[in-house]
């Protein structure tokens, strides 16, 4: 299995969202919990955070969709490796 950051999809270069996710049909991962990591990120490393609206429009653009349950809404396609990133 191969990890890649959610913006690259599959590149190792000009990553956007350096956080590391599992790539794969079948995984998903809440959204709120994923925007976290990603803020959570962001804050250690001192980079640039994004709006919500911004992150959400770059995962689709490639490739991920949004689905919402009775439990919450999710990202298809991908899960956090490390909450705690």
């Amino acid at each position: 299995m191969k990890m890649y950051c959610a913006d690259c999809r599959g590149k190792e270069t000009n990553c956007l969202y350096p956080h590391e996710v599992e790539v794969t049909d079948g995984l998903q991962e809440k959204s709120g919990e994923l925007f976290s990591a990603y803020r959570a990120f962001c804050g250690r490393t001192n980079d640039f955070c994004r709006s919500t609206t911004e992150f959400y429009t770059s995962l689709e653009q490639r490739g991920f969709t949004r689905h919402r349950t009775h439990d919450g809404k999710y990202i298809l396609g991908l899960r956090v490796l490390d909450k705690q990133l």
